[in-house]
């Protein structure tokens, strides 16, 4: 299963047709993924399962349209047990940013938390998830 978020809010691409009723089922082969998007951005649906039969082959073919922008970042936990979020563009979030060329990912990730928040000597504990977003900068597709 992959979810993206476009605006908060998912397209879950899944090979399952027993998905919660949460959201419409629609059929990844019958659809045009930007008209998709652009649903998404009416107050009408808040997310959409998208049905399909190879989910990493019909992924590929969102990121053709879509240019990844990897980043990376974490829940930043200090020793009293309190968490670290930043403010940015309206709303709580938690420290991350992109990763630069030649980086890894969690070496990016380090760095960004670092940036942005001021903080040294910070460590890796495990992957907690990976998550897919779609951004439109000045009307062009990330």
């Amino acid at each position: 299963m992959y979810k993206v978020f476009i605006n908060d809010k998912p397209i879950i691409l899944t090979t399952s047709t027993n998905n919660e009723k949460e959201y419409p089922l629609l059929f990844f082969d019958n659809i045009i993924f930007e008209e998709v998007v652009e649903k998404l951005k009416s107050d009408i649906f808040n997310g959409f399962y998208l049905f399909s039969t190879n989910e990493e082959r019909d992924f590929n073919k969102i990121k053709k349209v879509y240019k990844p922008v990897v980043a990376g970042g974490g829940l930043v936990v200090n020793e009293k047990e309190e968490v670290l979020f930043i403010f940015r563009e309206g709303k709580w979030d938690l420290p991350k940013g992109r990763v630069e060329k030649g980086e890894k990912i969690q070496e990016g990730a380090i760095r960004e938390v670092e940036e942005e928040c001021g903080i040294r000597n910070i460590s890796l504990k495990k992957l907690l998830l990976v998550t897919h977003h779609l951004f439109v900068y000045k009307e062009k597709k990330r």
